[in-house]
């Protein structure tokens, strides 16, 4: 709640702070960036109807323009409008940053009157603009989204961003230029995760056998473990029944905090073995996995 309230306030300019459009939300892999803004930011900015529009959020991929046309079309279609994604590509490639501000005008809430409406537009995974296009390629991009935000257009963009990719989208592709202001994810410590378990759980009306969460936690090695985490309290919740706690016998047969995801890597690779053969298999998965040329993993 704390990080969310955080973001939004950065996204009301007031008297003390000046009009910045583009926030950059830093962190390592795993500390929840995507998530704090999607389920965090962006509900609350959607019950703000008169003084927000989302527009479907978007990662760059290998091709940031096709994707940000993808993003814009499904804004439009849900407004009953029919626009073809290739023309939209073609536009913001044709007229630039020019293209995007009357899109985001178009798109715009008609407002109260009293605060002027935003266009949000929420780019994920914004190291791919450096890991998965050429430098030249990311740097264009940002200058489109640059060159987009200025006092007479509505739009304003949230990105989130790998934070060891982060010295290199600033001397690669121009980033130092780009944002407004950045907001830092640090890995979530060790004392929140029992809310992050007990939490959604009262939500979905379930509940845990004693002593299980603190177990969960203390097997989850730090806030960057939390994707491992997402899942085993998965497997957890496709096992419970209603009325019944659960169990540490089931949080041990599906693994674990650490095995969980394992046990089901290896049991998909069996299955797929059997049919397909290992080498097949092994090929196909190493082809969803990118990997920069020092080493580090992007996706």
């Amino acid at each position: 709640r704390r990080e969310v309230a955080e973001l939004r306030d950065r996204m009301q300019p007031s008297l003390q702070r000046s009009r910045g459009q583009f926030l950059a939300v830093v962190g390592p892999s795993g500390s929840g960036k995507s998530s704090l803004v999607a389920a965090g930011l962006l509900p609350q900015l959607a019950r703000l109807r008169d003084r927000w529009t989302l527009v479907p959020s978007f990662a760059p991929g290998g091709r940031p323009v096709d994707e940000l046309a993808r993003s814009l079309a499904q804004a439009f279609a849900q407004r009953g409008e029919e626009l073809d994604e290739a023309k939209l590509a073609l536009r913001l490639v044709e007229d630039g940053s020019s293209a995007l501000v009357e899109f985001a005008r178009r798109l715009r809430a008609p407002g109260d009157g009293l605060t002027p409406s935003g266009v949000a537009l929420f780019m994920d995974q914004a190291e791919e603009l450096v890991a998965r296009t050429t430098p030249d390629e990311g740097a264009r991009f940002l200058r489109l989204l640059r060159g987009a935000l200025h006092a007479d257009s509505p739009l304003w963009v949230v990105a989130t961003l790998r934070s060891d990719f982060l010295s290199t989208i600033l001397s690669q592709v121009g980033g130092a230029d780009i944002f407004d202001e950045t907001y830092v994810v640090g890995p979530l410590g060790r004392e929140r995760l029992p809310e992050v378990v007990e939490g959604p759980a009262r939500r979905a009306g379930l509940e845990f056998e004693a002593g299980l969460v603190q177990r969960m936690v203390d097997e989850t090695i730090g806030g960057d473990s939390l994707p491992l985490l997402a899942f085993a309290l998965r497997q957890l919740y496709d096992l419970a029944e209603p009325g019944r706690a659960i169990t540490v016998a089931e949080y041990e047969r599906v693994g674990g905090v650490v095995g969980a995801l394992r046990r089901q890597a290896d049991r998909v690779l069996s299955q797929l073995t059997k049919k397909y053969g290992r080498a097949a298999v092994l090929d196909t998965l190493l082809q969803l996995v990118s990997i920069q040329q020092g080493g580090d993993l992007v996706r």
